[in-house]
């Protein structure tokens, strides 16, 4: 059987961090299995959906290189047949017509009354009337299956409600819309939140009435906050547009969500190529995590520090250099401090914050005080040949009696305006020797 996994997000925000995470799943699931990726945009919800976060969705799977294998499916293009599916429902006698009243529906979930809802399945057609319908869950037994992550799962027939699946509108509700797509796409395997057990149970029963052969669930465990608690789409930092905006590589966020809820080995980096290669969800090449996933963002940041170092410093270069605003003639020491800068770098936006600061156009922004210095040791400034290295800065030191120390003080915080910077001799090999000696004046006079 070719495996055909899908993501399906809805358009109503910012996608979610777990809703990348599982994209990440479900992709990197099919690829393993030489299968087939699909994106559906569950799109039904007309209130909610905007089609600019229908491009944020686009937008997002595409800057991690996340590619779907054939067109987008829209739901909202598939309710004729949605429609059409609740209706064979009806029509073999797995569904009914419901008039029921939301006052009254509400009164008996008030009650608790488990079986109030079911006295109604048999109610007389009123004509002219709304309805929607629900689909009639059985009386007795259970509804079994095999979660590939949970392990076995069931649940009483008798504890779940009938559900509607048409609303009186005539679009169909999630339940029956999922289920209609995924076997209309051919979805051989479910892979999601564990959030969505109870709808599973409710799912499989649909499968079951229209025999329809059920697909493999994986449920996988949520993503919460550093301090253990569900996250909240409310939280600013739950959806992918605050980690771009932070300068979080592509790469660094894949590798990251990937091993946060997934294990193989104690290694914490590993390739797109590689995830491929050893991706399962069970058995002994890489697993589930069995419990909610924590945010860690100190090990984020370790992650992305590593492929910034990793990463072609042209190909670093152009993504930031429409946000550089830097002259022409500067851009080749631009390109030269990043390769110094990367390694110092987290983040890409610390990348240019470093790289426009020290390595601009405009004079460094002095915000430290300067270090006295000797009249001798400005006289030693003034005869250094710059372009001659720290071995002979060290001889004039010495023959004029001033601590190289606090030369090479001076030297960086003229050079940079920080008293943290990459060494010396490594701003003056990207800056040139005449900016360099012109930084050297003009922090002199201060």
């Amino acid at each position: 059987m070719s495996v055909v996994t899908r993501f399906a997000p809805s358009p109503t925000g910012d996608l979610h961090i777990g809703g990348v995470r599982t994209a990440i799943f479900n992709w990197l699931f099919a690829k393993s299995q030489g299968g087939k990726f699909l994106l559906r945009i569950e799109d039904t919800d007309k209130s909610r959906s905007d089609a600019k976060y229908l491009d944020s969705i686009i937008n997002s799977l595409s800057w991690l290189d996340i590619n779907w294998d054939e067109n987008i499916v829209f739901q909202s293009k598939n309710i004729d047949y949605h429609c059409y599916v609740a209706n064979k429902l009806l029509d073999n006698g797995c569904a009914y017509k419901c008039y029921l009243s939301n006052e009254e529906v509400q009164a008996l979930k008030e009650k608790n009354d488990k079986i109030g809802l079911r006295k109604y399945r048999d109610f007389e057609e009123e004509l002219n009337a709304p309805y929607v319908i629900r689909f009639k869950m059985p009386l007795h037994g259970t509804i079994e299956f095999h979660d590939h992550i949970k392990s076995n799962l069931s649940m009483n027939c008798s504890d779940l409600d009938d559900f509607v699946i048409l609303r009186q509108d005539s679009t169909p509700t999630y339940l029956l819309a999922c289920v209609a797509d995924d076997h209309k796409m051919g979805i051989t395997h479910v892979i999601r939140g564990d959030d969505h057990v109870a709808n599973t149970f409710k799912q499989i029963a649909i499968y079951k009435s229209l025999d329809w052969k059920i697909p493999s669930f994986y449920h996988i465990p949520l993503i919460h906050s550093e301090d253990g608690k569900k996250l909240s789409k409310r939280n600013h930092d739950v959806g992918i547009s605050y980690y771009r905006k932070l300068g979080i590589l592509p790469d660094a966020l894949f590798n990251y969500l990937l091993r946060l809820g997934w294990s193989s080995g104690n290694t914490e980096i590993i390739s797109r190529d590689k995830a491929v290669e050893c991706f399962t969800l069970g058995g002994e090449k890489g697993r589930s995590i069995q419990s909610p996933a924590r945010l860690n963002f100190d090990k984020l940041l370790y992650i992305n520090g590593f492929y910034l170092r990793n990463t072609e410093s042209d190909r670093l270069y152009e993504m930031i250099e429409n946000e550089l605003k830097i002259e022409d003639r500067f851009i080749p020491i631009v390109k030269c401090a990043i390769d110094y800068m990367k390694i110092r770098s987290r983040t890409l936006v610390e990348l240019k914050e470093f790289v426009t600061d020290i390595f601009g156009s405009e004079l460094p922004k002095y915000v430290v005080p300067k270090p006295e210095l000797s009249h001798i040791g400005k006289n030693l400034l003034h005869e250094f040949d710059i372009s001659k290295g720290e071995e002979k800065l060290r001889e004039l030191a010495t023959a004029y009696g001033v601590k190289f120390k606090e030369i090479a003080s001076f030297l960086r915080f003229a050079l940079s305006g920080r008293e943290i910077s990459p060494s010396i001799f490594e701003m003056v090999q990207c800056l040139g020797y005449d900016l360099s000696r012109q930084r050297i004046e003009n922090a002199l006079r201060l």
